[in-house]
């Protein structure tokens, strides 16, 4: 189970491709074992030195030196992710013959802009009690290098709100963060709604009985602090206080650095015998995890978008999301889904219950979901609207006049990871 924003990079490039693009990947990394040799994709893949994620401004600048002979001939440049519209940025500076650059932004550097991107997980660190050891002074050392490390950061950030109002186009996978980008950069966004894959896998033969047929609850997710799993294992603590749980387990698919804590939060809380973090888990696993889930709840804190609603919604799984960000774009309260106030372990608690004690009502949603998925958020009606962006006009750029892409059909997509 790798990142939404590497799955997006090939899955647009496929789709790309069957529409009669030709598209070329660069990329610093690419995971055989993961997506499969080279030679198995009609996308060209060209891996070349870039860096991968770091926000060493340097670093930016040499790997537009690197690209700067290999992007040109394209229709469009598309960055992804943070820092690959960096890299494309500087490799235009050094050759001008590179064409237009549209970046598709899946969210703004979060801890370059936190006061934006991050404003539901702040208010919920406000609320924690301060802990002994951030009273503690720090080593002259580490003071040093945390020193250090806020000014690289400043720099990278700065470097961040000039480059982006350069850049030709700026598509958002929702318009909760196309908001971000234009309060943050103020420069035209056009929301392009992100889809994913219809489920292509069924459940193989005898997987029902390993997953238990008690039913359980599914989460899929990087194990970060944004991801807000805490609040569900709380969620969970208060349900185990009004009696028996409304389900047998709770079932995590993701790893993240926070594996560890989570699984002491749910010791320390009482229900680590309800708990099950799966870590990493292969597409197969993942099939079979969706397909014989309850129930889906994913309540990430500033989520950019969520792929794991359309994905449930393929299973015709009821989910529970978040109220805020781009979850509340996609999931219809109360005809698709749940909102709830993801800072609020009852309110998440009272929409488990609810659910879990009322299958005609998972069924419904389940159902509306599926039906509302396949006819707006396949992968498929996302490439419409990201070729229909395309097409249109362009919206004030770095040259101040719009601008209408050139006739060849090729398209060029970058990212940090592939």
């Amino acid at each position: 189970m790798k990142g939404g924003a590497e799955n997006v990079v090939v899955w647009l490039a496929e789709e790309l491709v069957r529409r009669g693009h030709a598209v070329t990947v660069f990329t610093s990394a690419y995971d055989e074992g993961y997506y499969g040799p080279r030679a198995g994709h009609q996308f060209r893949i060209i891996t070349l030195d870039l860096g991968g994620y770091d926000i060493d401004p340097a670093k930016f600048i040499v790997a537009g030196w690197r690209l700067r002979n290999s992007l040109t001939g394209f229709d469009w440049v598309n960055p992804h992710n943070f820092p690959a519209y960096h890299w494309v940025h500087w490799a235009r500076r050094f050759n001008p013959q590179i064409g237009p650059v549209v970046w598709f932004c899946e969210e703004p550097v979060r801890h370059f802009y936190p006061e934006v991107c991050n404003s539901h997980l702040l208010q919920l660190e406000c609320r924690k009690p301060a802990s002994p050891s951030r009273s503690r002074p720090l080593p002259f050392a580490a003071r040093l290098r945390a020193r250090l490390g806020q000014q690289k950061l400043s720099v990278a950030r700065a470097m961040d709100l000039r480059v982006v109002p350069r850049l030709d186009r700026i598509l958002a996978n929702s318009e909760f963060i196309a908001s971000q980008v234009r309060t943050i950069f103020r420069v035209p966004v056009q929301a392009c709604l992100l889809g994913a894959p219809p489920a292509g896998r069924t459940s193989r033969t005898g997987r029902r009985s390993t997953l238990n047929a008690e039913p359980y609850l599914l989460t899929v997710s990087r194990l970060y602090p944004e991801k807000n799993i805490g609040a569900v294992l709380e969620a969970i603590k208060f349900l185990k206080t009004q009696g028996t749980l409304p389900f047998a387990r709770y079932v995590v698919a993701g790893e993240g650095p926070l594996k560890n804590a989570l699984a002491q939060r749910a010791r320390d809380l009482g229900i680590a015998d309800s708990v099950e973090l799966l870590g990493f888990v292969s597409d197969d696993d993942l099939a079979d995890l969706y397909q014989y889930a309850a129930l889906v709840i994913y309540v990430p804190l500033d989520e950019t978008y969520g792929l794991v609603f359309p994905e449930a919604a393929f299973w015709r799984k009821a989910v529970i999301g978040p109220d805020h960000g781009g979850p509340a774009e996609i999931i219809r309260h109360g005809e698709t889904g749940l909102q709830v106030d993801a800072t609020d372990p009852r309110a998440i608690a009272d929409a488990i219950a609810m659910c879990m004690r009322d299958p005609e009502l998972r069924a419904r949603l389940g159902n509306a979901a599926y039906e509302y998925a396949t006819a707006e958020l396949t992968f498929s009606h996302f490439v419409d609207r990201f070729e229909r962006c395309l097409r249109t006009p362009n919206p004030v750029g770095q040259s101040g006049q719009t601008q209408e892409p050139r006739t060849q059909r090729t398209v060029n997509s970058a990212a940090d990871r592939g």
